[in-house]
């Protein structure tokens, strides 16, 4: 399957979504829809990291994912990290943060599922602050 998702910690605070291959307009809704469903079984914030490193291609029409997703973004989603963005990602983020705000309000990029999971205890750490 070219996307799936599971828990990445027991105490279900960090949500992994593993795409792979290539991947399909219909593959992002469906992985959208699981993604948000896992988010509301539960009450607290829910961070995500998003494994791209082995995906082959991206839809041309993924702004539609994009406001799909904004429109059923719960509000327990956190912080978004995603490892292995290659340029056309990161172009789709900053297309996000314009057409997906409340989906895109907070993305930051990795190069690994460590450095993922550690921008995630710095930012919570930063927001502690604040």
């Amino acid at each position: 399957m070219p996307g799936r998702i599971e828990w990445d910690n027991e105490e279900k605070t960090i949500l992994l979504t593993i795409y792979e291959g290539n991947m399909v307009l219909e593959e992002y809704y469906r992985v959208t829809d699981e993604t948000f469903e896992a988010l509301s079984k539960v009450s607290h914030p829910v961070h995500t990291i998003m494994l791209r490193q082995n995906v082959h291609s991206v839809p041309a029409t993924m702004s539609k994912v994009l406001q799909y997703a904004n429109k059923k973004t719960p509000d327990n989603l956190g912080i978004n990290v995603i490892v292995g963005a290659n340029a056309m990602t990161k172009m789709i983020v900053r297309i996000g943060k314009v057409v997906a705000p409340k989906l895109a309000k907070e993305v930051y990029f990795a190069d690994s599922l460590e450095d993922a999971r550690k921008i995630i205890q710095d930012k919570l750490s930063e927001h502690s602050k604040k």
